[in-house]
């Protein structure tokens, strides 16, 4: 049976570990450098080794984000089966002659780069910034899903081409989500 992970994410903020350490280490140097004002010579060694660490530890980072996904920040819970009559997400059974229309934005694949340059976030996707709106009697119901690049929307293409014939998704949608 075909079908991709269903998503929901959360709507905190989350740091890595490596992240953690380096802010842990940037605050410990930052004390450390008032603290060797006060006693300027019991303190010389220990400052100089730890911004020899810290300096060591952000290239480390850096480095490590260009291979480092994104946090998931969120659970898991159920599947997207895409079937010619019905759409099931999660728990919710989607009857196609019920659906008004289908809006489907595949945004990443898991390990797919993000773009992103920030120094402190990671460069890789995880998969998760793919919707699917569904409209039904005025209500739009949205699901996120996970893509890899062997488990992705692709999967769907007979199907999604029926939604296409019977008006359900557009002709430009469906030729863009299979490139």
């Amino acid at each position: 049976m075909k079908k991709l992970k269903i998503f929901y994410p959360k709507n905190s903020i989350s740091f890595d570990k490596t992240t953690i350490i380096l802010l842990v280490l940037l605050a410990l140097l930052f004390v450390l450098h008032f603290l060797k004002k006060i006693y300027p010579e019991d303190l010389d060694d220990l400052y100089v080794l730890l911004i020899v660490f810290t300096f060591f530890y952000f290239i480390f980072h850096l480095i490590n984000d260009f291979f480092r996904q994104e946090l998931v920040n969120g659970t898991f819970s159920g599947y997207l089966i895409i079937e010619n009559d019905k759409i099931i997400c999660d728990k919710k059974t989607y009857l196609i002659n019920d659906i008004d229309k289908i809006n489907i934005y595949d945004e990443s694949y898991q390990g797919q780069f993000n773009g992103k340059l920030r120094s402190l976030e990671a460069k890789r996707s995880n998969g998760l910034d793919n919707i699917i709106k569904i409209s039904q009697n005025n209500t739009i119901d949205t699901y996120n899903f996970l893509q890899t690049k062997t488990e992705n929307i692709k999967i769907f293409k007979n199907e999604l081409r029926s939604y296409v014939e019977k008006g359900l998704l557009e002709k430009e949608d469906f030729e863009e989500l299979m490139k």
